[in-house]
């Protein structure tokens, strides 16, 4: 059910592979080189595609290798596509969400490629069913990395998963004869399935490395890990592992099949390119009425599957209809949008990026006449439309401060912090000082928590000491937030601070927090003795939750240190819980077990 709702058992699980060895320091600064994808006419590649997805102690995976084959070249690539050696392991996935391997082991499907590597089209033969498309589409875009196409060593790009759309952050970094990119995300758009059922999924971290080879005009390696936090309308949360990876291999590649692309279908257009594009004018054409039934019609004819496609038809026409963003929230109040399609309203709201759906938008979590989920969604769609301004700010400080509904209340405030991570300028240092301000003026545990969330989101190390005294709050709760917020910034800001907390801190469920922190910041990087001292006295914990995020934060760093492979080899014997043993299993070698048995 947990994965279900999101589509996130349909990621496959995602196999655990080492994180790539920290580089060497570059010799020095040089300028920032132009990256940008190119295929050759019958160019074929292959890729060993290894990844995993896991709640608490259930998880999925997907082990294959992806041939490609450049069947077109001019313009965006087109690539003809097939998975080979296919191994799955679905317990997370709700039975009908379930792909059994053969249904992949040599389909073929399409996939177009730009300069910017970005996947802007993935298409499937007719044959393909559902779950098997929704599976192969999540793997590619969990590990798709979008190169800036243009000299600079910092960009954005619009981007899609099985999570839910959201904004990447990028960086690069040259060595000798590679390029060392790093794809940050900080926030999903909300997820209108999700939302209409009550349930939020937050990004507690997520970071993918990839390397790029400029005689190869490709991106060769993509590791990548996050964490995301599944709450539910009870109050239960579950916090969803995803490891991810994607390595250049041609000696694996398998010969693709032939199918016809023009029989194809390419329902997973990229909503970046559709705000971009010219709107269709057959959709321009369309009244309000004759819009808003063929908004529904996609969901009559694609279920829950229709989602992405009914925004983006809908996004286009408020785009060529201003005025439309008004009737379309009369029709909201008047009941004219079914309730399984309301959601998908506000992501429409949302996309469409104009000053009439801003308005729209700010007027909706103004409106008491709307439930207060529809409420939420307008504030959470706010947060994430278009570009940041001081109106959005004020209306949702308003909420955050003065609403009878605590939903939107909070909804308002951790809106207040994805905007603060997104502006720039005099608005972005307002907008922190705010948060700031919000944190220091909080009475009431929930009011705490809620502005320490908030500045995660924002993931600005200026909130490193106000988030490190709350680690010392009576409250444990309290001091477990600021943990996974703490661990959102730098390393150079958050590290010392959860490492040296950590040693003193008595409730397990903080200290399993702290230590999914450390994982986060360190990322894979060399972990030295006061480290793995501090490692070894979590790992001789009674409680389960900390010994696991104890095997975890070694594990980021198992690949590339022996003696902490030698810990948890050690730790292996001596560990009682058996999934625990199963998963310290996947970062040690039985030559390793066998050394410290």
């Amino acid at each position: 059910m947990v994965c279900g709702l999101l589509g996130l058992a349909a990621i496959g699980g995602w196999a655990l592979l080492p994180a790539p060895t920290p580089a060497a320091p570059a010799r020095e600064a040089a300028a920032a080189p132009t990256l940008a994808c190119a295929f050759d006419a019958g160019e074929r590649r292959a890729y060993d595609v290894t990844s995993r997805v896991g709640v608490a102690d259930t998880e999925d995976r997907f082990d294959g290798v992806l041939s490609l084959e450049a069947v077109e070249v001019s313009g965006a690539a087109l690539l003809r596509a097939a998975f080979s050696e296919v191994r799955l392991a679905q317990s997370l996935s709700e039975p009908a969400d379930r792909v059994g391997a053969d249904e992949l082991e040599g389909a073929p499907f399409f996939v177009r490629v730009d300069a910017r590597c970005r996947l802007t089209e993935i298409g499937f033969p007719e044959a393909w069913s559902p779950a098997a498309r929704h599976l192969a589409t999540s793997v590619l875009r969990a590990n798709e990395i979008v190169l800036p196409g243009a000299a600079t060593d910092a960009w954005q790009a619009a981007q899609v998963d099985g999570g839910g759309d959201y904004v990447a952050r990028y960086s690069a970094r040259s060595d000798a004869d590679a390029v060392r990119v790093v794809r940050l995300k900080v926030a999903y758009e909300a997820d209108p399935e999700a939302a209409r059922l009550g349930v939020t999924l937050e990004v507690l971290s997520a970071r993918a490395d990839a390397l790029y080879d400029p005689s190869a005009r490709a991106i060769v390696d993509v590791r990548g890990e996050e964490r995301l936090r599944l709450s539910m309308p009870s109050g239960e949360r579950h916090t969803i592992a995803h490891r991810f990876s994607m390595a250049r291999r041609d000696a694996a590649y398998r010969p693709v099949a032939r199918a016809d692309v023009n029989a194809a279908r390419f329902d997973d257009a990229r909503s970046v390119e559709a705000r971009e594009a010219p709107v269709d004018p057959a959709i321009a054409a369309l009244s309000r009425d004759e819009a808003l039934g063929r908004f529904h019609g996609v969901f009559d004819a694609m279920g829950r599957d229709g989602v992405l496609p009914a925004a983006r038809m809908l996004a286009d026409w408020l785009r060529a209809h201003p005025e439309g963003a008004a009737e379309l929230l009369t029709a909201l109040r008047d009941g004219d949008i079914a309730e399984h399609a309301q959601a998908t309203l506000f992501l429409a709201l949302q996309r469409a990026g104009t000053e009439a759906t801003r308005a729209a938008l700010v007027e909706a979590l103004d409106d008491d006449r709307l439930f207060e989920v529809n409420r939420a969604r307008a504030a959470a769609a706010l947060a994430e439309h278009g570009a940041p301004s001081q109106a959005v700010a004020d209306a949702l400080l308003a909420r955050a401060r003065d609403d009878g509904s605590p939903m939107v209340a909070n909804v308002s405030r951790l809106g207040l912090g994805t905007l603060a991570g997104r502006a720039d300028g005099a608005l972005g240092e307002s907008l922190r000082d705010t948060l700031s301000a919000e944190l220091e003026g909080a009475g009431a545990r929930a009011e705490v928590v809620q502005a320490i969330d908030a500045m995660g989101n924002c993931a600005d190390d200026r909130f490193a000491a106000p988030l490190a005294a709350r680690l010392d709050a009576a409250e444990p709760s309290v001091r477990a937030h600021a943990a996974e917020a703490l661990g959102r910034l730098s390393p150079d800001a958050a590290r010392a601070r959860l490492a040296d907390h950590l040693a003193d801190e008595a409730d397990p469920a903080v200290a399993a927090s702290i230590l999914r922190g450390l994982r986060q910041l360190d990322d894979g990087a060399s972990l030295g003795e006061a480290d793995l001292a501090l490692a070894a006295t979590q790992l001789a914990s009674p409680h389960l939750e900390v010994r696991a995020a104890a095997v975890e934060w070694l594990g980021r760093s198992a690949s590339a240190q022996p003696e902490v492979r030698r810990l948890l080899a050690a730790h292996f014997h001596a560990e009682a819980d058996l999934r625990l043993k199963q998963r310290l299993g996947a970062f040690v070698s039985a030559a390793d077990l066998r050394a410290a048995g």
